[in-house]
């Protein structure tokens, strides 16, 4: 059981000032008031001034929100954060305990049940998210003992690395029924950008004159740059000359936002939408989405002799293992080639 452990009172108290202002400021300006509030309290002992037990909120929610404040402090995306409360409040809803008296056995049955339900990697994304909580409110004292620590990997099916092939790649463009379609798609073939950062996109983040975009990454919210070849600076300075809306936004919505004065970005579900109704012009047999096009340019990349490093850093990756088992797919048409070259020898 993860018994409930002697809490350090002046963690206790930031980590409250932080579950305040998580929701109001946005993850660099939370960790500058992180570090200055620890700089400034680092030679201070913190105890409370009455005679007794102090009592803090450490109920499911309020535990959560902590979590949630903290993991905003390691520069999350909102959406990511949502996943791991969502997953966690699901467990402890399922068990109907106190986070701090759910055991190892509660969460090895809630992981078997739900894994008859999903595929294996799904319930090791869970089972993830319940690492992530318990094992920081281990490191921060609220409990003894990580009840997740134990519980062995779960083995996860081999990912599906689907890709267009060059036939396909063509259908897709001749299937776009405006400039908007094709700038979207030949950007997208071009830099293997992920939706996120699609959705963020202005117009001064492109330097047409050098052919590339700074942008940064939804997942480390690092700076990177990418690349435009010839055919997607040519449909995107195209695109911007039909039109004749205000909208810092490279890809914004048709229609103005009055508060605003200006169409806000396509979001994620917009942008799928308008690739799924191009991918089913074109016949595609697979999922066309952003996440196909990024596939699909890390393969073409690979294909033509890019280093897997390059590629790395041009998909925002943290390491070449997660390109390589991931995105890069070697075609058939490559493998065709290097048999009959083979047999002709």
């Amino acid at each position: 059981m993860g018994a409930t452990a002697a809490v350090n009172t002046k963690d206790m108290i930031i980590n409250n000032i932080l579950c305040v202002m998580a929701a109001q400021v946005q993850a660099d300006i939370l960790k500058t008031l992180d570090n200055a509030i620890r700089h400034e309290l680092y030679d201070f002992d913190v105890t409370p001034m009455q005679t007794g037990i102090a009592v803090y909120d450490t109920s499911n929610d309020r535990m959560l929100q902590i979590f949630a404040a903290n993991k905003k402090l390691e520069n999350l995306k909102e959406d990511t954060i949502k996943q791991y409360v969502l997953y966690n409040r699901k467990l402890l809803e399922y068990t109907g305990k106190r986070y701090d008296q759910v055991t190892t056995e509660d969460v090895k049955f809630w992981l078997a049940e739900y894994s008859m339900r999903v595929c294996s990697n799904t319930v090791a994304n869970a089972k993830r998210y319940f690492s992530s909580f318990y094992g920081w409110c281990h490191d921060n004292g609220y409990i003894t003992k990580n009840i997740i620590k134990p519980i062995n990997n779960i083995k996860v099916d081999p990912p599906k690395k689907e890709h267009m092939t060059p036939e396909e790649v063509e259908t897709v463009r001749d299937s776009c029924q405006d400039i908007r379609e094709l700038a979207l798609v030949d950007l997208l073939l071009s830099t293997g950008i992920r939706v996120g950062e699609l959705t963020e996109l202005k117009i001064e983040d492109v330097d047409f004159l050098r052919g590339q975009i700074t942008l940064r990454s939804e997942k480390s919210r690092k700076f990177r740059t990418v690349y435009l070849d010839a055919r997607a600076k040519k449909h995107l300075v195209e695109f911007l000359h039909t039109r004749s809306d205000n909208s810092p936004y490279l890809f914004p919505h048709k229609r103005k936002n009055r508060a605003l004065g200006y169409p806000p970005a396509l979001k994620k579900g917009g942008i799928e939408m308008i690739l799924h109704g191009i991918g089913n012009r074109a016949g595609l047999r697979k999922n066309c989405t952003v996440h196909l096009f990024r596939r699909t340019f890390a393969t073409m990349l690979f294909d033509r002799g890019v280093k897997l490093e390059y590629i790395k850093e041009l998909l925002g990756h943290a390491s070449t293992s997660t390109t390589e088992h991931h995105y890069v797919s070697i075609s058939q048409s490559n493998i065709a080639y290097e048999f009959n070259r083979a047999m002709a020898a």
